[in-house]
């Protein structure tokens, strides 16, 4: 797929990704400003103002309004928080393109932020977090992240604590806006019918809908706010809650994505445990019978890395489980390395689910919009197809005893259990 970038006159990026055959289109704005970079005082405030932009804004008076106008064409839309970036989105049949560039152009641009919407939304964000805490499948990859983030600005979770978002004000979004929405920290990404996408007149349209406002806005830079490499030094962490069933983490520091070695972790990845073929899923699951679900994770930050496995399995089993788990990871390293029939139907089951995955608009739109926001540079599935394909069995298993060291080990648990009584 041929990405077009385009520097805009305010500082911006636009993207467009002209799809042949599809008569869909997704517009999709992504700010580099996330979790990771927000003072103390204002933790969650990323994605409270994500919430924000939807109870109104210059166009569209309130919440319903700007939901009519969506609801009204048969489109979808939201926006996510994440650790380094947010994003918001509208994906729409492309003869309404127009609606999608209004709609999200607004919400980047002319948020109402009104204080009594504040203090009303901060109370819905409130019980948010408290869903999380009763969903420990969910609240356990918090848990790990605490953990081995200790002491750095990526540990805390992106929804934040629940008393500095009773505190926040109009003035801490207002100057939270003006810190890090300029327009330099903004790619604009359309992607979709090629008949609108690939229209040169689009990049003068996207210029003008995004004239509503934000100039005066700075592109606050994050890079004094990473710490490269950093890790906390603490090995275990257990949330003692009675619960049917025991989640876990077991994960190890990896390293970030500026390293090429994460295509070849990747695939350790999914060999190991993304598959129902996986390592992981047949020794845990079928043969053991210990776990209903089991997977590996990789997360690639800026300046640091993990590799995890996550499960929720039988909690009078945990000690197995933790046990079958770790010895499943240090095998790889020594007496069950990765066949070369293994790394072969991992790089076939990721280049497979990766072009699935860049049929859909709005996941190319992520992908391309990403890759620009966050590594500055086009990308194409093409490249990152030839990439995967280069891992040599050699690299693989290299990387394996690199990365794979029980005194690096790290073990985040929520279940019926006090610390002392879990080995790692």
């Amino acid at each position: 797929m041929q990405a077009i970038l385009s520097d805009l006159s305010n500082g911006a990026r636009l993207l467009r990704i002209p799809m042949p055959g599809v008569k869909s289109a997704t517009v999709l704005a992504l700010v580099n400003a996330g979790r990771r970079y927000e003072p103390e005082q204002w933790a969650g405030i990323s994605h409270f103002l994500e919430h924000m932009v939807f109870k109104g804004t210059a166009n569209f008076t309130n919440s319903q309004e700007l939901s009519a106008v969506i609801d009204d064409v048969g489109g979808e839309f939201n926006a996510f928080t994440s650790k380094e970036y947010t994003g918001y989105y509208v994906k729409l049949a492309s003869r309404y393109l127009d609606i999608a560039l209004n709609v999200v152009s607004d919400m980047l641009c002319t948020p109402k932020l009104r204080p009594e919407d504040i203090a009303r939304e901060s109370q819905v964000i409130r019980e948010e977090i408290n869903m999380y805490e009763d969903m420990p499948m969910r609240r356990i990859g918090e848990v790990y992240d605490e953990l081995l983030y200790e002491g750095t600005n990526l540990a805390g979770p992106v929804l934040g604590r629940k008393e500095v978002v009773s505190a926040l004000t109009h003035d801490d979004f207002a100057s939270y806006i003006h810190d890090w929405y300029g327009f330099g920290n903004v790619v604009f990404v359309v992607a979709g019918d090629e008949e609108f996408v690939g229209d040169e007149q689009l990049v003068a349209k996207v210029e003008q809908y995004l004239s509503k406002g934000g100039s005066d806005r700075n592109s606050k830079n994050h890079d004094d706010l990473l710490q490269e490499g950093q890790y906390g030094s603490n090995k275990k962490r257990v949330v003692t809650k009675v619960t049917e069933q025991a989640h876990f983490v077991l994960g190890l520091p990896s390293f970030s994505r500026k390293d090429d070695r994460r295509y070849a972790l990747n695939l350790l990845s999914t060999l190991l445990g993304r598959t129902m073929s996986s390592r992981l899923f047949t020794e845990i699951r079928d043969k053991r019978g210990l776990c209903y679900y089991i997977r590996s994770n990789t997360d690639f930050y800026h300046d640091r890395g993990s590799f995890d496995i996550a499960a929720g399995v039988d909690p009078h089993r945990i000690q197995e489980a933790i046990t079958a788990v770790k010895q499943e990871l240090l095998d790889v390293t020594s007496t069950r390395p990765v066949t070369e029939k293994e790394l072969q139907s991992a790089k076939q089951n990721m280049v497979g689910g990766l072009l699935l995955e860049l049929e859909d608009s709005q996941s190319l739109a992520y992908w391309y919009g990403l890759k620009q926001l966050i590594e500055g540079k086009i990308e194409t599935e093409t490249e990152v197809i030839q990439k995967l394909e280069k891992v040599t069995l050699d690299q693989v298993n290299e990387l394996a005893k690199t990365i794979i060291k029980e005194d690096q080990l790290r073990l985040a648990l929520i279940g019926p259990y006090q610390e002392s009584e879990i080995e790692l």
